[in-house]
């Protein structure tokens, strides 16, 4: 009877080694916890509905966030709707000649900490509903984002703004900016 009861502990924590959740492998029961090794997992569907071991707490590792800055015809030209839209430079003629295709877009998170750095990128004229004959410049850049409560956005020396990650996520990561 003495060596059953040291016999069957032994048992027992072998046969829970063998059946040991590891990432990506099926699992049994949705949001069932569990370690693979020392990383915590916990049981999800995938994309075709199966039921898979997941790291806990993982989500999409970076957002795509397009922010859309438009220079209005104003701005270029000040004025003056004779301007050709063949002839349109964006960002070189106006009064806004800081902002060409090299200005630099900085985000940082809510503590101040470099998430990412890029340009604005080509500007695309765009006609202007006020006029048939001149343009706006839109500018379109689309900047990959890790997670961040909070994101401040500074373009060249202008926008220095803050958004929440709800707000991004409310505005289905578009940002719409304008100068006139």
């Amino acid at each position: 009877m003495l060596i059953m009861l040291l016999v069957m502990p032994i048992e027992v924590s072998l046969s829970s080694q063998a059946s040991a959740a590891k990432t990506g492998s099926t699992c049994k029961k949705l949001n069932a916890k569990g370690w693979d090794g020392d990383k915590p997992i916990v049981c999800k569907k995938n994309k075709s509905g199966k039921l898979i071991w997941t790291v806990f707490g993982n989500s999409p590792s970076t957002y795509n966030l397009s922010i859309s800055l438009v220079v209005y015809e104003s701005a270029i030209n000040s004025g003056k709707p004779e301007l050709d839209i063949d002839r349109l430079t964006c960002g070189s003629v106006g009064q806004y000649k800081d902002l060409n295709r090299k200005t630099q877009i900085e985000i940082r998170d809510g503590n101040g900490g470099l998430l990412a750095l890029s340009a604005l990128g080509t500007p695309t004229a765009t006609p202007n509903q006020s006029y048939n004959s001149v343009s706006d410049c839109l500018y379109q850049p689309i900047i990959k984002l890790k997670k961040s409560e909070f994101y401040q956005i500074k373009i060249g020396t202008r926008y220095d703004q803050l958004f929440s990650f709800q707000n991004l996520v409310d505005e289905q990561w578009k940002i719409l900016l304008a100068i006139d």
